[in-house]
């Protein structure tokens, strides 16, 4: 039997997996706040409703050749990502300021912190960048594959919310 769900057909079988894997991501915290089904837009502050963050059914297939350039792409992506982080009292301190004043929430704060860190002054020589780095895969034909956004442990957190 087939049953339309959220737009798309899902057989019971698919029902059961849908249902099994967002319980899975409930009960292992893997959450976002809940929006508005019709608006898409963040539930009210303090609503305490959660859903399964987004996550994919089946793997997405994906050329070799592609992943193979992006895995290369990385280390020196990250390593541009560090050298900017690194550069803060330079043009990231200025350039964040319209980010900060438009999410003073999240970006805000951190702005607020790195702030405090640069006023204190460096105490230790070494730091630790957990990032993630998305890639868009341009044409299949060609394989080719760019950075399209980089996102830090905490960020990533943010927009799951």
């Amino acid at each position: 039997m087939i049953r339309r769900n959220a737009g798309c057909l899902l057989t019971m079988m698919e029902e059961s997996m849908v249902s099994t894997a967002s319980s899975w991501a409930a009960s292992n915290g893997i959450l976002m706040g809940a929006r508005d089904p019709e608006t898409l837009q963040p539930l009210k502050s303090g609503s305490h409703i959660y859903e399964p963050a987004p996550f994919s059914l089946y793997p997405t297939p994906f050329p070799r050749d592609a992943f193979e350039m992006a895995y290369k792409m990385a280390r020196p992506f990250n390593a541009v990502v560090h050298r900017a982080a690194n550069n803060y009292s330079g043009w990231l301190k200025e350039s964040i300021q319209t980010a900060a004043a438009g999410d003073k929430e999240f970006t805000g704060k951190m702005v607020e912190l790195a702030n405090e860190v640069e006023a204190a002054g460096r105490v230790q020589n070494v730091t630790l960048g957990i990032l993630r780095s998305d890639y868009m895969l341009h044409c299949p034909s060609t394989n080719n594959v760019s950075p399209s956004d980089s996102q830090s442990l905490p960020e990533s957190f943010h927009k799951a919310k």
